[in-house]
């Protein structure tokens, strides 16, 4: 992300005093004997990372529309670093809970939460390419057609729900919210396949540029790997967290 470091230096010199205003509340070393708490802690945890993470993607995504708004930008700037704190945080935090006495359903968690941790951070990382092939259209003059642009609306709008959808799991891991996750699990990958379906029409008409589509093609792929990742993320919580069937060890 070589454009995120140059912003933190600006809005630092900027904003130093609501810079230093930035904190996020520590995983508490004392909960780690308590191994049921400091789990429920981590997804807390795991809840604000994904929160800021994904937010930078919508900020990313937006730029689409609002590319000359340099706000979107150092809200980007300002997640990015915080993102990374969490996933260190966590990681170390689990790393050492693992070394605790614990059932095998609480050691099976870790695992999953690093996992987690992992596709959460990677949600932050698809921002730079994103922010990047908005750029580059830009600058080439590209312009979507008004179903296209439709299509991505409508792209957006689903993969916002599946973001939701994923911090109320790491909230409230209930059978409704699960059953929500599997359909957006779903449904957005078959969205993506009908609009590149739609897409090559366009381009049998001639109703679309070389330059357009290769970014509108470029830009799926993105919010594929933006929704594969949330996907993971829904489908390990709602492994790790769903209610125990009876006579279960929690």
């Amino acid at each position: 992300m070589p454009f995120i470091p140059l912003l933190a230096r600006v809005c630092e010199k900027l904003i130093p005093i609501k810079a230093e205003k930035i904190r996020y509340q520590r995983l508490e070393p004392h909960l780690l004997d308590t191994p049921a708490i400091a789990l429920d802690q981590t997804a807390a945890m795991l809840r604000r990372m994904l929160k800021k993470s994904w937010k930078m993607a919508e900020c990313a995504l937006d730029t689409r529309k609002h590319a000359a708004d340099p706000g979107l930008l150092r809200r980007l700037n300002g997640r990015e670093e915080q993102v990374d704190e969490l996933q260190h945080e966590i990681t170390d935090y689990l790393a050492q809970l693992i070394r605790r006495p614990l059932s095998p359903a609480q050691a099976e968690r870790i695992p999953q939460l690093l996992h987690c941790t992992n596709d959460a951070e990677r949600i932050g990382d698809h921002t730079a390419v994103i922010v990047d092939l908005i750029a580059r259209f830009a600058e080439a003059k590209g312009e979507l057609s008004k179903a296209a642009e439709e299509e991505l609306d409508m792209l957006q709008s689903s993969l916002c729900r599946q973001a939701e959808c994923a911090l109320a799991l790491l909230q409230n891991c209930t059978p409704e919210n699960i059953r929500l996750a599997a359909a957006l699990q779903k449904e957005i990958p078959a969205a993506i396949e009908k609009c590149e379906k739609n897409h090559l029409k366009r381009l049998n008409r001639n109703q679309c540029s070389p330059v357009t589509g290769v970014f509108y093609i470029e830009l799926l792929a993105e919010i594929d790997k933006v929704s594969r990742h949330l996907g993971n993320i829904t489908e390990r919580t709602a492994s790790a967290f769903s209610p125990p069937q009876s006579g279960e060890a929690t």
